[in-house]
């Protein structure tokens, strides 16, 4: 949290940067809540999460938007926010355009707490299939679309889930010394 004067001394840039924080620690928190629950929340954070940290494109200088444009994790990103603008990312059940190309990893049986953190990770395949649905619906995005099919690519060969905090974390991590 900022207080007013703190808030008040942020740039666009960074006061977006903050409240992408903001919203990577809400979805964290999210995931302890009733599982029955968490879909919704986790959900609501990661898509305010996108839409926040992709916009801090926009505030920067042209030599740093560049900066942050050769990022992998924020191309990678910025695809997943053009994707989510036009169709939802996790609905993937009904009316959806796509499959859900994010699962979630819950903790249930004798025993476990509700502190025991759910999580989202990628598929990574239905994200691909995604990716190829939007470039024959849509070529323009090729673009956007190679970049993250790429970093998606690399994330994959290490043949472990890949789990959407950590992919936050070193998207805010790469993208602080950029921003403004």
């Amino acid at each position: 949290m900022l207080s007013v004067t703190e808030f008040a001394e942020l740039s666009p840039s960074k006061l977006r940067l903050k409240e992408a924080e903001f919203f990577l620690e809400q979805l964290k928190h999210a995931g302890t809540v009733d599982h029955n629950k968490t879909l919704f929340l986790m959900t609501a954070y990661f898509d305010a999460f996108i839409f926040c940290y992709v916009s801090i494109e926009e505030m920067l200088t042209d030599e740093k938007k560049e900066k942050l444009r050769a990022l992998d994790v924020f191309r990678f990103f910025k695809a997943l926010r053009n994707i989510s603008m036009h169709h939802s990312i996790l609905t993937g059940i009904k009316d959806s355009k796509f499959e859900r190309p994010i699962g979630r990893v819950l903790h249930y049986g004798v025993g476990c707490r509700v502190a025991e953190t759910a999580k989202f990770f990628l598929l990574p395949i239905k994200l691909n299939a995604i990716f190829d649905a939007l470039l024959i619906e849509r070529p323009r995005e090729k673009y956007t679309i190679e970049p993250a099919r790429e970093f998606l690519n690399q994330l994959t060969q290490a043949n472990e889930q890949i789990f959407l905090v950590a992919l936050m974390q070193q998207a805010l991590l790469e993208a602080e010394p950029h921003v403004a």
